[in-house]
């Protein structure tokens, strides 16, 4: 079966690569509540800004902190390259388990959204909005290599 959308093998590697060393600067980043958003400052186009400050305007270059913004799109990017690089061998039980455990993860990541959206406030919400952005992804990948793992397991026993 043709599986056009899914990258080269290779990609999961450079994907586990970048994800692990972004992911601990992430985790120390609200553990050790240390301020990474400063250490990248440049001239940023930003949209809606005024609404959020005191500038003028509502669209314009503004010198902004993107060290948060890096951390979370290198975390996407490398989970959509662990999740969606094709295996060594690529059939239609891989295929399957990859919608499985898609559909499975859109599942759980609703239902923790709507108890977030119910129970929690203030910072506590900002901080589980900010890990809700690749907690899709976080339990794609987990959920898919630990059906794939077992499966394999599985069929060395027989």
């Amino acid at each position: 079966m043709k599986t056009n959308y899914l990258f080269p093998h290779k990609c999961k590697w450079i994907g586990w690569a970048l994800f692990v060393p972004f992911f601990l600067l992430a985790i120390y980043s609200l553990v050790a509540d240390q301020e990474i958003d400063n250490w990248v400052t440049l001239p940023w186009p930003c949209i809606g800004w005024a609404f959020f400050s005191n500038a003028a305007g509502d669209i314009g270059i503004n010198s902004v902190g993107l060290g948060d913004e890096i951390v979370g799109v290198v975390l996407t990017v490398s989970l959509l390259l662990i999740g969606f690089a094709r295996e060594k061998q690529e059939d239609e039980y891989t295929i399957a388990l990859r919608f499985k455990s898609l559909a499975w993860s859109m599942k759980v990541d609703a239902a923790l959204l709507i108890a977030a959206l119910l129970f929690t406030y203030g910072m506590v919400f900002f901080y589980f909005w900010y890990a809700y952005l690749i907690l899709i992804f976080l339990l794609y990948v987990g959920r898919f290599y630990y059906e794939l793992y077992k499966f394999r397991r599985s069929s060395d026993e027989e």
